[in-house]
């Protein structure tokens, strides 16, 4: 319980530490280009990023020789919400052999209705549509949203019929295995807190590494990309 509390708190806490940050970035690198860090801002091992110790095997939907960037975070956490328009001006240009996916972490009981409704929004093909809702609607209009009644008018407005929605939400075992294994691997990539990044299975980074600064993340994270090309193609 005392693990939970302290995760809980790091992740409420973002979002205090972030408001002297610098404004969200906005890369300009095309999409078939590598991710240029400036030389005066290289990050540094052990300050900005960690290496990490027991690396997992890629996910098998990543194609051969891509570079994956996985993202955990939560709809329960405010920053990941605060992020969430940064990441995705992020992947507007990222490199095009860099696969991205989320995970959604369970620090609280609650959170594991989220993630349930994350993979299900997946599963259903509609989780563009239903992350930006969920989000507005837990961090910025304060609903819970942890009744699967107004989950699911969420999902209804998004297109998804009522028997669809019942079905990935509460009969689906590749849901419950997605969650299972979602913790493992943020316990294995020692996940401490979100929004944080592990790319291509070897390197992590989190805000608080980068004192909540999102402008930095996003550059870390570039480098990170860059970093793991280079290694794939040495």
């Amino acid at each position: 319980m005392r693990l939970v509390s302290r995760l809980i708190s790091l992740c409420l806490f973002l979002p205090v530490l972030a408001l002297g940050a610098q404004s969200p970035s906005q890369p300009g690198v095309k999409a078939t280009a590598a991710i240029e860090v400036p030389a005066t801002s290289v990050p540094v091992e052990g300050v900005d990023y960690a290496t990490v110790s027991a690396p997992m095997p890629t996910d098998a939907n990543t194609p051969k020789g891509n570079v994956q960037v996985t993202e955990f975070f939560s709809y329960g956490c405010p920053y990941c919400y605060h992020l969430d328009p940064t990441v995705e001006q992020w992947l507007k240009s990222k490199p095009a052999n860099v696969s991205f996916n989320r995970i959604p972490v369970v620090f609280h009981p609650t959170w594991a209705v989220y993630a349930k409704a994350y993979y299900a929004a997946q599963a259903l093909g509609v989780e563009d549509k239903v992350t930006p809702v969920l989000f507005n609607a837990i961090q910025n209009d304060k609903q819970p949203m942890t009744n699967q009644q107004d989950l699911e008018k969420v999902f209804v407005a998004q297109g998804v019929s009522k028997n669809d929605f019942e079905s990935a939400f509460n009969f689906s075992p590749g849901v419950d295995a997605q969650i299972k294994r979602g913790q493992d691997l943020m316990q294995a990539y020692q996940i401490m807190a979100v929004p944080a990044f592990v790319v291509n299975n070897q390197y992590r980074t989190d805000l608080g590494m980068v004192k909540g600064d999102d402008k930095r993340l996003m550059q870390v994270l570039s480098y990170l990309v860059t970093k793991s090309q280079a290694g794939k193609n040495g």
